[in-house]
Formats: structure tokens, sequence, C-alpha cells
């Protein structure tokens, strides 16, 4: 029998293409919504944000943070930004909002 993936697994596939776009920034705890963009259409949706993640949620990100400051310590911890922003704000890809939420090393 297969385990089951943890219920912020499951919120988000490990197939999905919002994986790779979901940034810290787009995740409103307050709120209790998630931000999508360049989603269908190359549209911004706003989606609710489950309650039964909250917590696992949260803690990933305080994990995910911690490795963040490590590697910024180290001379990484930069993301890939569109290209309009990282030239605009050329040190933004290194700020923690614009972390990608299940980074691909994590």
């Amino acid at each position: 029998m297969r385990a089951r993936p943890a219920p912020c697994e499951r919120c988000v596939s490990p197939t999905h293409p919002l994986r790779a776009h979901l940034r810290v920034k787009d995740v409103d705890f307050a709120r209790n919504q998630l931000v999508v963009r360049s989603g269908k259409g190359d549209k911004e949706r706003v989606t609710m944000l489950p309650a039964v993640v909250k917590a696992e949620l949260t803690r990933h990100l305080e994990a995910l943070k911690h490795q963040h400051e490590v590697d910024l310590r180290h001379g990484a911890g930069r993301v890939e930004l569109p290209s309009a922003l990282a030239r605009k704000y050329p040190n933004a890809g290194r700020e923690w909002p614009w972390q990608i939420v299940y980074p691909r090393s994590a």
C-alpha cells in the first residue's frame, strides 16, 4: 500500500504546474487564500487555502525560511524572476517573499 502524501502535498500535487510557480508571497494565511499567477489564460486567480493544510504548510515554510537564510549566508538562495522584474528589482530574487514554496531542491 502506497503512503498517502501529506495534506499540503495533496493540496498541490507533485505534477501540478502550480508547484513550480507558487511563491511565499502568494500564500495569505490571514485570508486563507492562495494567489495563482500565470494560470490558464495567463490570468491571476485567487483560490482558497484549505484549513486542513495550514498548520503543515506553516511548518514547511518555517523550515524553508531557515534553509533560505542558511543559503543566503553561503551566497546562494536566489530564485529566478520574470525578466522584467529581475531588471527592475535586481536583488528581489534573494528576498524571502519571492522564494518558491515547493522548490525542487528542498
